[in-house]
């Protein structure tokens, strides 16, 4: 409007300012233009492979017992699982099971199950054990569904190379009608369906698999390795994670060459309720650090989100500039609105600023269209949405200096900050940490005659990258924009611990107590593998398929876990070309059954 005034005022500002205007609604409408003309979600088989009351597992870790979860759980129920796997603590088993037998009375699908402690990740790792089912569903305790959702959810899962579904979501409110926090929720929640929609259309990707309702192959989570990583993932190897347990199943199902899918249809949408208070800021502090944190481990450390999915990878990576795109626009109306001395002819700074805002009402009521048609009433709080667009910008900011801050945040109860504990082996009696199972392996690798501690699987080269570092990182792909192979060379050898069988960090996990409390019998096979390659002389990097033959078919124990065999014994023979034997025979690892598996104490090491 004032350029049409004065070209003089409009010649003054910088052109770069346009630019930016005009990337974000090209990016916004081209995203919009994808999910209303090019998504569709996937429909189901006449004669699916998959069924809802045989492959399908609902696992819900919770602390809490509101009448939330059982207007959820009835609605769970009706979508007609095999299972309902409730995970929790035992001070909230004995209501938790009060609730399922009133929506169960005959106890045939919903069961409760307790952990020691409130910790999500390892509730849900406790219910992924308990699943017999081809697909698990994690949900969130105060989620509503469709009776059609497993139906739709399924019907993805036709496609082999999908490991994980998401859903579409509405808010709803907590009371009869929506307070600002829940309509500042609601906003955030349509442009997420858009988003996620886009990127599962352009190249079938998704930056997060909400935790409130996302499926799984089960498979995929019972592996140990993922098991391991995801119970003990760490900031900067320092700050334990208790959130972000959805960011990490979509940066692993990335990492591992599995594809994920978004079902957006009334059919598979789910209602979910939001902080109705200023814990909604709470609950955005959390969710924001996570993305920082997850990002930045897909873009710059695993980086095969860029091979795969290289449109999602992109939307991560503009997600970086927002708090400069949200922000550069009003610093710049403001200066120049107090600065009209260097630009000619002297407007009111009323006039100056009163045309900015009302450009901006029209341009976010136009954005908000999609979440207008459903709740056309919410147009009167954009003015609210606006102020705090500004301060989430800021926001983000303040998150990328916090992101050492690893709490829950809005559960009490929810943050496990202990120490964990020891674990004990139930043969010898001797109290074990995973500090002292991985130097006993090395000492019998090297050849070494004390547990001295010096070495570590899990180094890696240089020091660690700390939270000045990320955010010089994080300028300098604002300001110069650095290549992003450059940055991740740059960074790559001090910032990322990788934890996978590939990079040998398996010796903390031969004492993983939530893997080998099932079967501690691979914890004696590593053991054993280590002390057959000391006496073999193999080194670490030698190939020896002929020891490895051997001591896989011959000179352990047989075991009915072929997997996990191959997963040891491949890390004490990394370069072998051997493949796994598929001529195993069947133990079974009962001590009392077949005591001589666990003959052999930790001491004689």
């Amino acid at each position: 409007m004032l350029y049409l005034k004065n070209l003089n005022f409009a010649s003054k500002v910088p052109i770069e300012i346009g630019f930016v205007g005009i990337y974000r609604w090209f990016w916004y409408l081209f995203k919009l233009a994808v999910y209303l003309f090019i998504y569709k979600p996937m429909k189901p088989r006449c004669h699916p492979e998959f069924s809802p009351a045989k492959d399908v597992t609902i696992v819900v870790p919770t602390i809490d017992h509101g009448k939330e979860f059982e207007e959820a759980l009835m609605t769970w129920l009706a979508c007609d699982p095999l299972e309902v796997i409730v995970v929790t603590v035992e001070s909230a088993r004995a209501p938790l099971e009060l609730i399922a037998r009133r929506c169960d009375p005959e106890s045939q699908v919903v069961r409760v199950i307790t952990v020691s402690k409130a910790n999500k990740r390892l509730q849900m790792i406790a219910g992924i054990n308990e699943t017999k089912t081809d697909i698990l569903v994690f949900c969130d305790d105060d989620v509503i569904w469709p009776s059609t959702l497993l139906t739709w959810i399924l019907a993805a899962f036709e496609n082999p190379k999908i490991g994980g579904v998401g859903t579409s979501q509405t808010a709803i409110p907590l009371g009869k009608r929506f307070t600002i926090w829940e309509i500042l929720a609601a906003y955030r929640i349509s442009i997420r369906n858009v988003e996620i929609c886009a990127t599962t259309a352009v190249d079938g990707g998704v930056c997060c698999l909400s935790g409130r309702t996302a499926a799984y192959r089960t498979d995929i989570l019972r592996d140990p390795d993922f098991q391991y990583n995801f119970a003990n993932e760490f900031w900067v190897k320092k700050y334990h994670q208790h959130s972000g347990d959805d960011k990490f199943l979509t940066r692993w199902l990335h990492s591992h060459h599995w594809d994920t899918w978004i079902q957006a249809c009334p059919q598979a949408d789910i209602k979910s309720t939001f902080k109705d208070n200023y814990k909604f800021l709470l609950q955005l502090l959390r969710w924001t650090r996570n993305s920082w944190r997850s990002d930045l481990k897909s873009i710059f450390f695993e980086r095969q989100i860029w091979r795969r999915t290289p449109f999602t990878a992109y939307t991560m990576a503009d997600k970086f500039f927002n708090p400069i795109t949200l922000l550069v626009g009003p610093i710049t109306v403001f200066y120049y609105a107090f600065h009209q001395s260097e630009l000619g002819p002297s407007y009111s700074t009323g006039e100056v600023i009163g045309t900015y805002v009302a450009w901006l009402l029209l341009s976010r009521a136009i954005k908000y269209l999609p979440h207008f048609i459903h709740r056309p009433q919410d147009v009167l709080a954009v003015p609210i949405w606006l102020i705090f667009s500004w301060y989430f910008a800021i926001m983000k900011i303040y998150c990328l200096l916090t992101l050492h801050v690893t709490d829950w945040g809005t559960r009490k109860g929810a943050d496990d900050k202990e120490t964990p504990p020891k674990t004990s082996n139930a043969d010898s009696g001797v109290s074990l940490t995973a500090e002292t199972t991985q130097n006993e392996l090395l000492q019998i690798s090297s050849g070494s005659s004390s547990l001295s501690g010096k070495s570590n699987l899990t180094s890696v080269k240089g020091s660690h990258i700390n939270l000045l570092q990320a955010l010089v990182v994080c300028s300098l792909l604002c300001c110069c924009a650095i290549p992003v192979s450059a940055a991740t060379a740059l960074l790559k050898s001090s910032f990322y611990t990788s934890n996978s069988l590939v990079d040998g960090n398996y010796a903390e996990m031969v004492n993983n107590r939530n893997y080998f409390a099932a079967n501690p019998y691979n914890r004696q096979v590593g053991l054993e593998l280590a002390k057959l390659r000391k006496a073999s002389d193999v080194a670490l990097a030698t190939s020896n398929e002929t020891i490895y033959s051997v001591t896989l078919k011959t000179q352990l124990p047989a075991s009915n876990n072929s997997k996990d065999y191959y997963s040891l014994a491949r890390y004490f023979f990394p370069n072998t070309s051997e493949p796994v034997p598929n001529d195993l025979p069947y133990v079974d690892l009962d001590p009392e059954v077949n005591p001589a598996i666990y003959a052999i104490p930790d001491h004689s090491l």
